[in-house]
């Protein structure tokens, strides 16, 4: 009807376009001041740290002597501790022992590695336990080289003029010849 009032809504909102400015024309607005800084408001301050300190001086340790005692006499010790400090010597391994099988799958698969295996020896240098101490990665590789320590025998190591046993680690490499 024509003496209703009718409203159209646009389809997409209009742009306003804004003139294009070069900036030899552009004017220079004046920069804003600082404003002034709002007063803080009042915050209970943190309490101080307080520190416990000691005014008693601490006691002065007594003085050290400047001669040192005596050693015992030999024959005052035990048998075991008598040999303690006599002279000491590693084992020394035979040079017929064996090195380990590098195991096929794994020279095929290309895998290299260092084993460190733990050897128990005895005292008369036969290996009495090994185990790995630091694996290769892989453990066909670790197994081979404790196959190859088992078998190994030594010249026992010894303390003063008697073999003892003892434990020793032994690196065994399993490295691939470029051919």
């Amino acid at each position: 009807s024509p003496d209703q009032p009718t409203t159209t809504t646009p389809s997409r909102p209009s742009r306003l376009r804004t003139p294009h400015t070069t900036p030899a024309t552009t004017a220079r607005l004046p920069r804003p001041t600082a404003s002034p800084r709002r007063p803080q408001t009042s915050q209970p301050a943190t309490p101080p740290i307080r520190v416990a300190v000691n005014s008693r001086p601490q006691p002065t340790p007594p003085p050290r002597p400047t001669q040192l005692a005596p050693p015992p006499r030999a024959s005052s010790l035990p048998p075991t501790e008598r040999s303690f400090g006599a002279a000491r010597t590693l084992p020394t391994a035979l040079p017929n022992n064996p090195t380990p099988a590098y195991p096929a799958a794994a020279a095929r698969r290309g895998r290299q590695g260092t084993t460190i295996v733990r050897m128990m020896i005895g005292r008369d240098g036969r290996v009495i336990g090994v185990s790995v101490h630091r694996g290769s990665g892989h453990a066909d590789l670790d197994k081979a080289a404790l196959a190859a320590a088992r078998q190994w025998t030594f010249q026992p190591a010894r303390r003063g003029e008697q073999a003892v046993s003892i434990t020793v680690l032994k690196p065994f490499r399993f490295v691939l010849q470029k051919r």
